[in-house]
Formats: C-alpha cells, structure tokens, sequence
C-alpha cells in the first residue's frame, strides 16, 4: 500500500470521526441524518435498526441509510461470527432474506442504499461506478471506522467481527464481486471469506478479472440465478462464471426464481460452510447436489422444500453438431398449425457457420393426410448455443433474447425439452419416433418446472407400416 494511499485513508477516517461526532451531538444518525429507526423483532429473534452509513467517496463523503440485522444471543448480547455486506440491485425488498442469514448463520447482516443507476445529482455515486466500488472496498480496511459508526447508531454495542462476506442481488451481487476484488487489491481481503449473488449481473469485461483475482487467494463466488430473463440480462454472468470454471461447482438455478425460502436455504448453507471452512467438496450445512456427498454433477436437478433447481450449468453448454439431426415431436404447447398435425418432426442441418436449417413437418388430420412442412434457418443468440433465433421468412438476427431456448437435454442428446422466453411455447422432442409414457410424463413434468406455462398436450407419432 503506498504512503499517499494511507495518508488518504488515514484522513478520510479523521473526517468521518468528526462527522460521526457531530452526528451523535444530535442523538443519533438515521438514513438521511435522521434519528436512527428500530424495527419490530422478527420471528427468529433478530432485531433490525436503519442508521445512516457514511461512505468515503472522494471528494467528501456518500452518506446514505442502511438497515442492519443483529443475530439474537441467550443472554441478549450479540457475539457474532463475521459481517455480511448485503447490497440491493434494484427496489427489492431483502428484509426477509437479511433476517434470515442473520439468525440462520450468526451474522450481523448490513443491508444498504446504493442506487443502481447514475443520478444526476450524484455523479458517480451508483453500483456501477468504479469509485463506488472502491470506496466500499476500502470501508473494510482496518477499524472499518464507517461501518462501526453507522453500527453503534443502530444500536450495536462493541467491535464488529473482522470476518465479512459480501452478497448482493442482481446489480447489487456485480457489485458485491467487484468490491471483492477490489479488497484483493487493497489488501482487506485477508478477513474475506466469500462472495454470493443471488441472480447478480456484472459486467462482461469486468467480471473475469474479477473472477481470477478471488481464486488467487482461493475466496468462493457462488450464484443462486433465476431462469434467463432480462432482469438478469438474459443469465450472461452465470453463463460466463459456469464458462470459467466449468469443472466445479459454482451454484444453483432456481425453477422459480422468485421463491426465497430456497434462496435461504442455499445460502444460508453455503455461509455456515463458509465459516466453518467447508464447501462442495466436503459439505455439511450446505446444499451443493444430491445426493450430498460432494461429487460435483453439472445440471443435477434438486428439490430445496417446494422448489425444483439444478445445478449450474442449467443446461450445460450445447454442441451444435450433436444436437442436428432428426427430433421427433412427443407434445408441445399446440398452436395453429400443429393442433391438426401428426407425425410432426424437425429436421435440423448445417448452413453456414454456425447457423442451421430447419425444417418442421407433419401430416394434417392423421398419419395419411396431406403433408405439411416449412423451412427456415436458426442463429445462436449466446454463447453456450442453449438460446437461438429461428426464422421462418428471412434471415434470424443474432438479438437476445431469441425464440427458441433448449432448457434442458440429455446428455447423449437422446431428448430435449424447448420453449421460449415467454413461457408459452414448450415442445417435447426426443430421438425415438416412440417413447413409453412413463418417459413423456417426467418430461412434461420437468418442462412445467424449468417454465413452460402452456398446456403441454400429446403429439401422435405413428410408426411406419411394415414392408
């Protein structure tokens, strides 16, 4: 660390001191100098105060509200484990998941308000802002001064714990692995143990590097991602963290992305390893596969209480030249033409590149009816090749979100369940003209699970007559 960068970082905290003074004169800063607030108590016995929080961002000082969460204790003190820096992305409300890790994992959980766009107001003063990211980062160096101050205002009594983890949802979670690594740099990441993101985006260009400066000092980064979908920019950063490390574990996709008791439950898990130096390899809170004996299997379905996930990649990375070649249509969502259609196949082949034809048929009204079929052509739209554009008049642009999304897949490419990103589309197809029934309902069960909204009726095969 150079002198200027302590001689800084020295005066930056003689400042917030004066400011913390002048804050306690008037009896206590809340959000925006206001008295610090309480919250009721949760169920689990956690308690919950919002007090102002002074960030160092040069020049002067980003002063916002943050909500702290503080583990109960037998005999009302709170001797918790370490700090876990829990950063929104956008207006969700994260109590419940803050309360939780608090009580679940004994830390004393700080939830504060970063806007996730730049205001005019306030330049620089956003998640995505590079002077953002290191002033938290440098907030935990040494006493951690500002963190201590904005505590104590909310009713903490003593030294914050020096371990601390860093989470954060969608933008907030980007911004969690940012400030990771920049603690790499600054030298605080000494007392950090780990990085979670619950659907978080980060930046494309920033995040390898980001990434490869964690594992240099061996700090976990895992995800709890939704389905793709634009709030999470179509999944890019999950897809990019399973492409870098693509042999171990990295997290989880949720069938429902919304449903928080599994967020709890996976993350809560991981943290509690996390402290006692655990992890998917020799797992004892955590959830990281089934059955739970550290194996890491990629795309491996979980049931986590009344929530269907899969291990990450969801689905694995698609080779195209296995997945061309005939698919027979078992059941899909049917719309014009295909309520009259039997016998319906696609047809999928090279063309140029790495786009492909396709070429869909059937017959109308029963295996003798008049034949039908339509050509058009297919582009990847990402780059695991698991979402494409299909066009039937024209050539397919290579735009996200793309209309045809292979969710899932065997491994020897013998099935595949499709949609769209509207869940309104969904097709069974598998390699065998004929399947038993057993095998089409655990399909159609697990396209319902991985989205498909749409009613999901049997496509007739018939077999051909014997020669």
């Amino acid at each position: 660390m150079s002198k200027h960068y302590k001689v800084s970082l020295m005066l930056k905290t003689i400042s917030l001191l004066i400011v913390a003074v002048l804050c306690l004169s008037l009896g206590g800063c809340g959000g925006n100098g206001l008295p610090a607030t309480d919250s009721p108590q949760f169920d689990n016995g956690v308690t919950a105060s919002r007090s102002s929080l002074f960030i160092p961002y040069s020049p002067g000082f980003f002063v916002t509200s943050a909500d702290w969460y503080f583990p109960p204790q037998a005999d009302g003190t709170v001797s918790a484990k370490g700090v876990v820096w829990l950063q929104r992305g956008d207006t969700a409300d994260l109590a419940a998941l803050a309360a939780q890790i608090a009580g679940q994992t004994n830390s004393i959980v700080v939830v504060p308000v970063i806007s996730s766009f730049e205001i005019p107001t306030q330049p620089g003063r956003y998640l995505g802002s590079a002077a953002m990211q290191q002033a938290v980062a440098d907030m935990m160096l040494g006493d951690r001064v500002a963190l201590a101050i904005s505590a104590n205002a909310a009713g903490y009594q003593g030294v914050l714990p020096q371990k601390f983890l860093l989470a954060g949802e969608r933008l907030g979670g980007g911004f969690a692995a940012e400030v990771a690594a920049r603690t790499v740099d600054n030298g605080a990441a000494a007392n950090l143990l780990g990085v979670v993101m619950f659907d978080g985006v980060a930046r494309p260009d920033q995040f390898p590097a980001t990434l490869a400066k964690l594992d240099s000092l061996g700090i976990p980064l895992y995800q709890i991602a939704s389905p793709p979908q634009a709030g999470n920019n179509w999944g890019s950063t999950t897809e990019q963290l399973v492409a870098l490390h693509p042999v171990q574990f990295v997290g989880v996709q949720l069938d429902d992305g919304s449903a928080m008791s599994a967020a709890i439950t996976l993350s809560t898990g991981w943290i509690n390893d996390i402290y006692e130096g655990r992890g998917p390899s020799d797992p004892f809170y955590g959830i990281y596969g089934n059955p739970n004996d550290g194996t890491y299997v990629a795309n491996q379905p979980l049931v986590i209480g009344n929530t269907g996930g899969t291990v990450l990649p969801a689905p694995p990375p698609v080779d195209i030249a296995q997945y061309l070649g005939t698919w027979y249509e078992q059941g899909s969502v049917k719309q014009d033409p295909s309520v009259v259609l039997v016998n319906v196949k696609a047809v999928y082949d090279y063309q140029l590149g790495d786009s492909f034809t396709v070429e869909n048929s059937g017959n109308t009204s029963g295996p003798s009816g008049p034949a039908w079929t339509i050509t058009g052509s297919a582009v990847p739209v990402n780059a695991a090749n698991t979402r494409h554009k299909v066009s039937f008049s024209g050539l397919p642009t290579r735009d996200e979100p793309g209309n045809y999304w292979i969710l899932d897949y065997a491994p020897d490419y013998s099935w595949a369940i499709v949609g769209d990103p509207t869940g309104t589309a969904g097709s069974i197809l598998t390699r065998d003209r004929v399947i038993p029934e057993a095998e089409y309902k655990a399909l159609v069960a697990r396209a319902y699970r991985l989205g498909v909204r749409g009613t999901i009726t049997p496509t007739a095969q018939y077999l051909p007559p014997a020669s």
